[in-house]
């Protein structure tokens, strides 16, 4: 066996542990977070019989050990469970938005890697000059401002200002534009 087959097999066996930590990290955070779910759902306004149904019902009652074995077994079948503030199936949820960030994803990498190797060899081959200075500048400032503040620049920009981007609606390709209305299962 090779030097780069033993290093990907290694590091798809270190991808298990690191997988099990986050999962293990993201339950005990949503149990640590202060506050009853069940109370959070249903409202102050409860008797304290309605809100052991409900506790009952998400099994919230149930040992924390017990819980993480639901949530592991959950997780295994893909089940996210179901969005009480949406109104349906997380996953659901997830499958209605996707299409438009896989867009935005490809169309990030079009732009980007081809804009970040050129800055690359650039800044190599005119290394410690006025370039290299100017695009590490450019470099550090798009990766420490925030996304948020960076999409409203590019929107206006591009949009308001030059006219060359398509209006910020959503979607780019013509099927489906947005997501479709909650409550219908068209997808």
């Amino acid at each position: 066996m090779n030097s780069l087959t033993r290093f990907i097999i290694f590091r798809l066996l270190a991808l298990v542990p690191t997988v099990f930590g986050i999962i293990v990290v993201t339950f005990i955070l949503s149990h640590i977070v202060p506050g009853n779910p069940a109370l959070i759902l249903i409202g102050p306004e409860v008797n304290g019989a309605e809100l052991k149904v409900l506790e009952n019902e998400l099994g919230l009652n149930k040992p924390l050990y017990v819980q993480f074995g639901i949530y592991l077994n959950d997780l295994i079948h893909l089940n996210l469970g179901y969005s009480y503030i949406l109104g349906e199936p997380v996953n659901y949820e997830i499958a209605t938005r996707f299409p438009a960030s896989f867009e935005l994803a490809i169309a990030a990498m079009v732009i980007g890697l081809p804009a970040g190797i050129y800055l690359g060899i650039y800044s190599a081959l005119r290394a410690n000059r006025a370039g290299d200075h100017i695009s590490r500048v450019f470099s550090l400032l798009g990766i420490s401002m925030p996304v948020f503040w960076i999409e409203i620049v590019m929107i206006l920009v591009f949009y308001t200002y030059l006219g060359l981007a398509p209006a910020p609606f959503g979607q780019l390709s013509p099927p489906s534009l947005t997501p479709p209305p909650r409550g219908s299962r068209e997808w």
